[in-house]
């Protein structure tokens, strides 16, 4: 039996341009941690933690201390894709990142320590103080 290389190549180069579209084809989920301590200080050496994930095209939120976390993640061949995160104090946000993908596109986990795709962020209440960190990271 002769197998000719250029129908293996043909074939092989035909297998890895589906496996790229059926890896593209699929956006995986993000997942967002949301920390709080009424202090960063000694006396409040622990803290409470929270996490929300959402697959694209989803939307969820938290409520920690007194912020609440909204995470929104789409992915449109229209818009593009993109992970919103915001967060709200008293009914009025105070903070808001968009973060931009190609469309099917997975978010890239680049920052170090375990900081995902958004880095770590601090936040305080605007007026009723508290330590909060969130960090959003792409998840398989």
């Amino acid at each position: 039996m002769r197998i000719e290389n250029s129908g293996l190549l043909g074939l092989l180069s035909l297998c890895a341009g589906a496996c790229q579209q059926a890896q593209a084809a699929d956006p995986g989920s993000i997942s967002c941690t949301f920390y709080y301590r009424p202090a960063a200080t000694e006396e409040y050496p622990e803290h409470e933690e929270s996490v929300i994930e959402v697959r694209a095209n989803e939307e969820e939120s938290t409520s920690l201390g007194e912020l609440e976390l909204k995470l929104s993640y789409a992915d449109s061949s229209v818009e593009g894709a993109y992970a919103r995160v915001a967060v709200t104090a008293d009914d009025k946000e105070v903070m808001a990142s968009l973060y931009q993908f190609e469309p099917g596109e997975r978010p890239i986990n680049q920052f170090l320590g375990d900081h995902g795709f958004t880095g770590l962020i601090y936040l305080t209440h605007p007026t009723g103080g508290g330590d909060y960190q969130l960090v959003c990271k792409a998840t398989p």
